[in-house]
């Protein structure tokens, strides 16, 4: 019954607490598993033969998901639940083939209950893949299965060469127990990794992936932090786990049967070698030891090992504290806010979605992002050189963000002979100390630039230095702070945007903000000048709720430039007023060749965010997330609980990558494999 609960826990866990969007490198895998499954080969291009995918055993098991019917991602999903429940299983017996049954409960449950843990699981990488091939070869050597171990560890290095850390540890764990290299072992893993180091050297020219060698070489452009392992263990009170885990060892060692000792040692090798990459080990070792440590002592002797065990308990306690909260509050309130990487990631999904919708699969693209190249078909120049070793020209569109993307708001740099298409700025929106955003640029003479299609977003830092309104209504004191403008009425500002024969819309949420901190029942009238005539007025008070408004300008299409003002005016019938008038989120959006966002909306994915205005936008309509802030994003996924993906946007796949003896889309034929 043990075992069941946790299996239920950890499925509950997975299901109510997937990602709203999953990492940029997973989509990475998904552009070579959807391409696969295509029959366009083990490709990120049609051009070049390049191993970026440093993960091929999870790259094949995904290309099963197209030629079934399963969208890549949709199947990533399912795939990281299912691994996510094993771990914990898996965990949960290795602890007790150590200690007890109890103990390993316990542990799994803890594993469970880790969000640095799940985040990695359930991110759509082949994370989940590794561990539990990992811990299959620790509890293979428990049971003593050792050509079961060896199975499990070649396909382990088949999934990742960071397996060589896990083969290394446990080399060394059996020649310490047993004084002699397991051989025969060694040899069953080698066999089966074989077939995919002849076929890798064969069709690439080398097994060893070009992403590896491209982050060696520092081609991605992002600064290696050298004290990473101290900076992961003092986050979340990791400390007191990975000092429970090493405290009592030395005391118990005599306890432990050999095979035993091999398991142990080879879970404390992996950790070790691969630096505390998952805190999956750390909680194992420390539940582990403190199981057998009570064993050892026997609980009524309160010498040394009883001292040692308490302690190892009260540290583990202590460790496991923080994130059990962390995870039980979460499921109870059953919504995960976006963090600001999430937010990010969606902003380089929605530039690859908005080049799929309006520019030619035939174009070449250029970015260092992973869910740019999969969310189109074209040709695709990885900048980072993951994935590309051969560049085309020329390039026709660019996807670039600001540098440094982390601090401040440093806009995207304009490459030579690009013009500005389309901006993305969800988390920069949500990032009050500063974040950079997205740009598509494309050439002049790109099949986007040629088609007027356009997707400005205009925030009022970016636009020019600000004026006063017109005399008339007043000259009260006006703050522009990043997005919003505060104005002590009467008063206004007049703004100066470039509209380049584009419609223009207004977006922003209409408040007040009492600067005396008591309740007010006082009205403030909200106006939009455009060309000196009022195109919008309401009438707004302390206690209306803050909802978002978009306002048209008439005939900006047929102008450069255009011209607005904010303006706020005091009800006739009242005094002065100590209220402050706020425009929050305010946003000039240049254009209408809006993304298509409706294969992110379902039921349980979409809910209403905490922020501050967004014009929602789809087609034209009010009902797109991406247009401003995050009150109304429930348009996009902040919660991916009980994740599916329409049929409609895996139809979308399939005419994107035609797979042989499937139905082919709208203009796609079958393919070969690319030669």
């Amino acid at each position: 019954m043990g075992c069941v609960a946790l299996c239920l826990h950890a499925a509950f866990v997975a299901w109510r607490l997937q990602p709203g969007i999953l990492v940029d490198d997973a989509a990475i895998t998904f552009r070579y598993a959807e391409r696969l499954a295509a029959g366009l080969g083990f490709t990120y291009n049609d051009h070049e033969r390049v191993l970026g995918a440093s993960n091929p055993l999870y790259v094949l098991l995904l290309s099963i998901g197209p030629r079934v019917g399963l969208d890549v991602e949709l199947l990533a999903r399912i795939l990281g639940g299912v691994l996510f429940t094993a771990c914990a299983l898996i965990g949960a017996l290795v602890v007790a083939r150590i200690s007890t049954r109890p103990f390993g409960i316990a542990a799994g449950i803890l594993l469970a209950s880790q969000p640095f843990f799940r985040d990695q699981m359930l991110s759509g990488m082949e994370t989940g893949l590794a561990v539990t091939l990992g811990l299959h070869v620790i509890l293979s050597l428990l049971d003593q299965r050792h050509d079961r171990a060896a199975v499990f560890m070649g396909l382990a290095l088949w999934t990742k060469l960071d397996a060589a850390m896990l083969a290394l540890g446990a080399s060394a764990a059996w020649w310490l127990v047993h004084k002699r290299f397991p051989l025969r072992s060694a040899l069953i893993s080698l066999g089966i990794l074989l077939p995919w180091c002849i076929f890798a050297t064969r069709y690439f020219g080398s097994p060893i992936p070009q992403s590896l060698m491209a982050k060696l070489a520092n081609n991605t452009h992002l600064p290696p932090d050298r004290l990473w392992v101290p900076h992961f263990l003092m986050k979340g009170l990791r400390i007191p786990i990975a000092l429970s885990s090493i405290l009592f060892w030395p005391s118990i060692w005599r306890l432990l049967a050999p095979h035993q000792r091999v398991g142990a040692l080879s879970l404390a090798g992996w950790g070790t070698l691969h630096a505390t990459a998952y805190s999956a080990v750390w909680f194992l070792l420390a539940c582990a030891g403190v199981g057998r440590s009570w064993i050892g002592c026997g609980l009524p002797h309160l010498g040394l090992r009883a001292v040692v065990a308490a302690a190892g308990a009260v540290l583990l306690v202590v460790g496991a504290v923080k994130p059990v909260s962390s995870t039980l509050h979460a499921l109870v309130d059953g919504r995960q806010e976006l963090s600001r990487d999430q937010r990010f990631d969606f902003d380089r999904r929605l530039a690859g979605l908005w080049l799929a919708k309006h520019g030619s699969p035939s174009e070449v693209v250029g970015s260092y992002f992973g869910w740019v190249a999969r969310e189109i078909r074209n040709p695709f120049n990885d900048r980072s050189s993951l994935n590309s070793r051969r560049m085309l020209e020329p390039e026709s569109y660019a996807v670039c963000h600001g540098d440094p993307y982390h601090e401040g708001f440093h806009p995207p740099t304009t490459p030579p002979g690009f013009v500005a298409l389309a901006t993305f700025n969800l988390a920069s929106d949500m990032t009050p100390a500063g974040f950079t955003w997205f740009v598509v640029f494309g050439t002049r003479d790109s099949v986007v630039a040629r088609s007027r299609n356009r997707y400005i977003q205009w925030r009022l830092f970016e636009l020019p230095p600000w004026r006063p309104c017109p005399d008339r209504y007043g000259a009260g004191e006006v703050q522009l702070a990043g997005t919003s403008l505060s104005v002590h009425p009467p008063g206004g500002a007049t703004f100066v945007v470039s509209s380049d024969l584009q419609p223009v819309h207004l977006v922003f949420t209409p408040s007040l903000r009492d600067d005396e901190r008591a309740a007010s029942s006082e009205e403030l009238d909200f106006l939009v000048l455009f060309d000196d005539e009022v195109v919008y007025r309401k009438r707004v008070s302390a206690n209306d709720a803050s909802i978002p408004v978009i306002v048209p300008l008439p005939a900006a299409e047929e102008r450069e430039s255009i011209t607005f003002s904010l303006v706020n005016a005091v009800n006739a019938n009242a005094g002065g007023t100590d209220d402050v008038a706020v425009w929050e989120s305010v946003k000039v959006v240049v254009g209408d060749a809006y993304v298509d966002l409706s294969h992110f909306a379902n039921s349980h994915s979409r809910r209403a965010g905490d922020g501050d205005a967004t014009a929602a936008h789809t087609e034209g309509k009010a009902s797109q997330g991406a247009c401003g802030s995050n009150r109304g994003l429930g348009r996009l996924p902040q919660s991916g609980r009980g994740f599916v993906t329409p049929k409609r946007e895996f139809e979308s796949r399939r005419a994107r990558w035609p797979i042989p003896g499937g139905r082919v889309g709208p203009g796609g034929r079958t393919s070969r494999f690319a030669r």
